[in-house]
């Protein structure tokens, strides 16, 4: 610590507690703050004694440096009184902060009249998302005309059996991970065919909201609950972005979902036609090696000794040729829906278990689906700025 004994000069500092002189009042507020603190420590311990008890202004400039060091216990007391200090600060903002949230419950519940206007309890949060609301309705007032070709997030949503289209990459992704990051990828593509570069960003009623996180924004008119919801819309009530709501998230989220179901029925109709073609050959080939079997007339014994009828008419291979080795059983019931005719083989049975349990997802609760979607979905879309 460089303390300047002199004091010759108007720019320098000196401290109140020790006299001691510091070139910028910056150095000088952050001693102090310590020395305060030291000077009460030493007064109330009744001196200290040691070189902390000598005067500054009769020692030297290694000795003044000394005296400003605080011995082990007092610094000791010193973290206490601080620890102590901080910990009461603290509960008083704690009082405070309730207090602030309790006028503003009343405030707002009383309809915040004139003598409330120039209040705002709301939180950092609130007020962010507040901001947010009031840049992007800004920003579409500027242009109404793109405005008007936007729908709202709600209709958007009812048309979205139409208007969105999934691929079988999509269910892949299902496939190959879990529902989770299947329908977020499923959204995530389809936001990023509504990019300033494609020239369609304003017909997208979905932004992410970078207020905190899971936070999104929606087009669309003002939420309702209960009776309120139930009731016909005026015509005159005006679309504008607003936060979105958790029942409106999940909308979205089961719509996606459903989207991916279609893309498994569809895949699973058309693996159900090529395991039937399979069975079909299957049967007709078992057909044809009974039918030779019985020209011959010869028994499955005489048939499987030795594999000598097989390797004498060119059959697939020796050893065991009776007509039960080459059907396999059969244990898997039809699916229902399908066809009474059809069936599956074990192997595409299970497999077939095994994709519908992720579509299901799996040991997953529809609440855990949900919380992991969001997170997912606006930690990635803030990565892609869509």
């Amino acid at each position: 610590m460089n303390v300047i004994m002199k004091n010759d000069s108007d720019t320098n500092h000196e401290c109140d507690n020790c006299r001691a002189v510091f070139p910028n009042k910056t150095t000088a507020d952050r001693h102090m703050l310590f020395c305060r603190t030291l000077a009460d420590i030493r007064r109330g311990s009744g001196g200290g004694g040691g070189s902390s008890s000598v005067s500054l202004t009769t020692q030297s400039h290694h000795a003044s440096e000394d005296a400003l060091m605080p011995t082990q216990r007092e610094m000791f007391i010193l973290i206490q009184e601080l620890a102590a200090k901080y910990n009461k600060v603290k509960d008083e903002l704690d009082v405070m902060k309730q207090w602030a949230k309790m006028v503003g419950r009343r405030i707002g519940g009383a309809g915040a009249g004139a003598a409330g206007a120039g209040l705002d309890f709301t939180s950092i949060t609130r007020q962010k998302r507040q901001n947010m609301e009031v840049t992007l309705n800004e920003e579409d007032a500027e242009h109404p005309d793109i405005v008007e070709l936007r729908p709202a997030f709600s209709e958007w949503i009812s048309s979205a059996d139409v208007d969105i289209r999934l691929t079988a990459s999509d269910l892949n992704i299902v496939f190959n991970e879990d529902i989770v990051t299947g329908i977020t990828s499923a959204i995530l593509r389809i936001l990023s065919e509504y990019t300033a570069e494609s020239g369609k960003s304003h017909l997208i009623p979905f932004k992410l909201a970078d207020i905190k996180q899971g936070a999104f924004c929606i087009y669309d008119t003002s939420f309702k609950v209960g009776s309120a919801a139930s009731a016909t819309d005026l015509p005159s009530e005006a679309k504008k972005w607003r936060a979105m709501e958790p029942c409106e998230f999940q909308l979205l989220v089961r719509t996606f979902h459903k989207l991916l179901f279609k893309e498994f029925k569809k895949w699973q109709d058309s693996n159900w036609e090529a395991q039937k073609q399979i069975t079909k050959q299957r049967e007709t080939a078992a057909s044809s090696y009974q039918q030779m079997m019985s020209s011959f007339q010869c028994s499955p014994a005489m048939a499987s000794c030795d594999g000598m009828y097989m390797m004498q008419h060119g059959g697939g291979g020796g050893g065991g040729g009776g007509s039960d080795s080459h059907e396999e059983p059969i244990t898997t019931p039809p699916i229902a829906g399908s066809g009474s005719d059809a069936i599956l083989s074990e192997d595409f049975a299970t497999l077939y278990n095994k994709y519908a349990d992720k579509m299901m997802g799996g040991a997953l609760s529809d609440d855990t689906i949900l919380s992991r979607v969001r997170a997912k979905l606006w930690k990635d879309m803030k990565a892609w700025r869509l």
